[in-house]
């Protein structure tokens, strides 16, 4: 069953692959004051440190031992977790996210952004405030954001959250003038955001995948396998992708970072759809919103055009399940209006059927 084998490979993206993180609001922790941070070893086996954590980037895991007069460094692809004491506010501002509560979990935040001596925790509490601002739909604030976390940690463990354009929207007057300032800036992050953002702009689209060719060759990695992919938008818009073409794009796909496939594979299952392959297209769909839905808005996007993929290839029990799917589960957004007139389409055609 299609449905059922993607979220098997779902559970074991996550087990194998997914990011470190650090401890969720009461979540019960070994001690209450030091911090820890569990390590996998080369062996593959894990150790738990407990200390204190001074700095941790997208680097490195630098640590102190109590019983240690030097530092531990450890490289941040072997952490596994780590836990720190967190502030009230931070706390709360974490819950109110999770409780959907967008607007007062970022007044929290920057209250405890404010407040935070710790530049590292600092930049946590700053990756989650661009996580809200996805979630409200404010790449541009996301944006600018994630270009501030860069600067500060240019190979950031949140390089998943970088607010990217993925389909063809509504791009208003103010974000596409802060996307031209960011193409003038000599960092490659924001200029792939600029870029990204002004894509599509009739009198800008040049320019912009101009910038996408030089930063497809960038010193950092993420940003040139992100760049390399931006472009595909292009050869999506043109109607001109071949299967040959498409067939690179699905092996590139596992040349890019693992947390930052989700729109590529968007990107995939969009030319799946344009050569008619339906049920590979939807699978593709389902990645980005079961896997990569760090950006609520294209999860939610992709779990309706996984369920139109089905729906057009017969499979109206599936299509159904993933309609209630996005009505529910991202309810709070405009795509969930689109899974609930699906179902009540899908609703007369059985009752005119007579089933």
């Amino acid at each position: 069953m299609l449905v059922s084998k993607t979220v098997f490979t779902l559970v074991f993206f996550i087990m194998a692959f997914a990011p470190p993180c650090l401890a969720q609001p009461g979540e019960k922790e070994a001690e209450p004051t030091p911090d820890s941070a569990t390590i996998r070893s080369k062996s593959g086996g894990k150790i738990t440190l407990h200390g204190r954590v001074v700095d941790y980037n997208g680097q490195y895991l630098i640590f102190k031992v109590p019983s240690s007069n030097s530092n531990q460094v450890h490289r941040s692809e072997f952490v596994i977790r780590v836990t720190t004491p967190q502030s009230a506010d931070h706390i709360r501002g974490r819950e109110l996210y999770e409780a959907r509560q967008i607007r007062e979990a970022e007044v929290q935040l920057e209250q405890a952004f404010a407040n935070e001596p710790r530049a590292w925790v600092r930049r946590q509490i700053q990756a989650l405030m661009v996580r809200a601002a996805m979630h409200r739909d404010d790449l541009l604030t996301a944006g600018m954001r994630f270009i501030e976390l860069s600067r500060k940690d240019p190979n950031t463990t949140h390089f998943n959250l970088i607010p990217l354009i993925w389909a063809s929207r509504e791009m208003p007057a103010l974000w596409q003038e802060h996307a031209k300032v960011w193409l003038s800036y000599d960092e490659d992050i924001p200029r792939l955001l600029g870029a990204s953002f002004l894509l599509d702009s009739p009198t800008m689209r040049g320019f912009a995948d101009g910038e996408l060719r030089k930063l497809s060759i960038s010193a950092n990695t993420r940003v040139a396998k992100l760049a390399h992919a931006q472009r595909w938008r292009t050869t999506l818009a043109s109607g001109k992708l071949n299967e040959l073409e498409l067939k690179r794009w699905e092996s590139t796909i596992e040349t890019i970072p693992k947390d930052v496939r989700g729109g590529a594979h968007y990107l995939v299952a969009r030319g799946l759809v344009q050569h008619r392959h339906f049920e590979r297209a939807a699978t593709s769909f389902l990645w980005v919103s079961l896997v990569y839905a760090d950006d609520h808005h294209l999860a939610a996007r992709a779990c309706v055009e996984a369920a139109d993929a089905l729906r057009r290839v017969g499979q109206t029990a599936h299509a159904r399940r993933l309609y209630e799917e996005a009505a529910s589960r991202f309810g709070d957004t405009t795509f969930a209006q689109d899974a609930r007139s699906a179902l009540f389409e899908l609703k007369d055609d059985a009752d005119a059927s007579g089933r």
